[in-house]
């Protein structure tokens, strides 16, 4: 069954002035697109934003998700945002100002409607709406389409949101908690209902720490995320477009292929070291933002060739007394590269859990590079990187067998 999500925005925040819950900045987004994404990355292929007004921040917010590729529809009332919905659809309602986490979403959508994600009655939890003695509404519902649309069809007068969790309570809804309860009486996590632009501090600091996550290559993981705080929150803050920045990584590579040309080693290689942090920082953006880079995998693949080109300039320009033998190396680096990222792909394809963290990468093999620009001596970082390359995907294809084979066994276990 389709799966389309209704997302309530439009009340206002508790300063006195005009601003929206769903118009809060939430690192370098609105509290909106954090929602509509949560929902997207659950299932929903349909997003329905009941709002009665539309100030900037929110068209902006709605032309971003649009370009996005997600499909979203306005609605200004309870009957227009009833006629946006399927009678077969299952609805995944959104209370307005809510976010909890991706897997509170996770869960709630695998359940059957009508159901609702609670809170205990607790001290902490007053801005949830209280469903029971001893339950709070966390701000999260699956209903029907056709239920929500017969609400909608008699509603009056009634606030639509608190009427819809009403009704699923009155169809007998099924309670879930969302988190259990620690020993000092409050939930280890919860949502929240953000009614100031304080409400999301906290939980901005978490996405934006949970960014810095594993990666393949040892740069990504024990590199990067060092030069990364060096402004990496601030950066996420603001309106930075990770698009342009995955740009401006490939911009720095291609720049470093005239300058290896050329013999200008020193320069070429700070100019792919930089490169590659670059990069990262694009794609912890876009991971910020819960979106996925434009062209991420083409965008990638042009910064590791303009790398490659770099690398057989290098060998060229090393081989200028008649030595080709050092362009060729160079060439055999790059095809030992791309069979590496292809085992690698399989390997992982074939069990996700596979880990090889020391794995030849193109910036760990630019990384490599540096001591060697320390010491001047190019033609041994030629041949440490081909040692490296090969090494690397001797064990990778170790992995792939191994992977089979166990496979194997285990289709053999299944069928005795």
């Amino acid at each position: 069954m389709a799966l389309a999500a209704l997302i309530f925005a439009s009340q206002t925040i508790d300063d006195g002035s005009d601003m929206l819950r769903a118009s809060l900045p939430l690192a370098g987004a609105t509290l909106l697109e954090h929602q509509v994404r949560r929902a997207v990355r659950a299932g929903a292929d349909h997003i329905v934003i009941l709002v009665e007004r539309l100030p900037a921040a929110l068209i902006g917010a709605v032309d971003r998700l649009r370009k996005g590729g997600t499909r979203v529809d306005i609605a200004r009332s309870a009957s227009d945002a009833a006629d946006r919905v399927h009678p077969d659809e299952t609805v995944l309602i959104v209370a307005d100002g809510c976010i909890a986490g991706a897997d509170v979403f996770n869960r709630l959508v695998a359940l059957s409607p009508p159901a609702l994600m609670t809170l205990p009655d607790i001290p902490g939890v007053e801005e949830f709406e209280r469903i029971g003695a001893q339950h709070r509404w966390a701000g999260l519902a699956l209903v029907d389409g056709a239920r929500l649309q017969a609400t909608a069809a008699r509603l009056g007068e009634w606030d639509f949101e608190l009427t819809l969790l009403r009704q699923a309570l009155a169809d007998e809804g099924t309670l879930h908690p969302i988190f259990s309860v620690t020993g000092d009486g409050l939930p280890s996590e919860r949502p929240i209902i953000a009614h100031h632009a304080s409400d999301l501090a906290m939980l901005e600091q978490r996405i934006i720490a949970g960014s810095a996550g594993f990666r393949d290559g040892w740069p990504a993981r024990y590199i990067f995320p060092l030069v990364e705080r060096l402004g990496f929150t601030r950066l996420a803050r603001g309106p930075a477009d990770p698009w342009w920045l995955s740009l401006g990584a490939i911009g720095l590579a291609a720049l470093a292929i005239p300058f290896a040309f050329t013999g200008w080693f020193v320069v070429a290689l700070a100019l792919l070291v930089a490169s590659g942090p670059v990069a990262s920082v694009a794609r912890r953006l876009a991971d910020v933002r819960m979106t996925r880079l434009r062209h991420e995998g083409r965008l990638s693949s042009a910064r590791l060739a303009a790398a490659s080109a770099a690398l057989i300039a290098l060998g060229i320009r090393l081989g200028d007394g008649g030595q080709w033998g050092w362009a060729l190396l160079a060439v055999v680096i790059v095809g030992v590269m791309i069979a590496l990222a292809s085992e690698w792909r399989t390997a992982h394809r074939l069990d996700n859990r596979t880990d090889m963290p020391f794995m030849a990468t193109g910036d760990g093999l630019i990384w490599l590079f540096i001591p060697v620009a320390i010491g001047g001596g190019w033609q041994a970082g030629l041949m440490i990187a081909a040692v490296y390359a090969v090494t690397s995907f001797v064990v990778a294809q170790r992995l792939v067998h191994d992977a089979i084979a166990a496979n194997a066994a285990k289709m053999r276990g299944g069928s005795v």
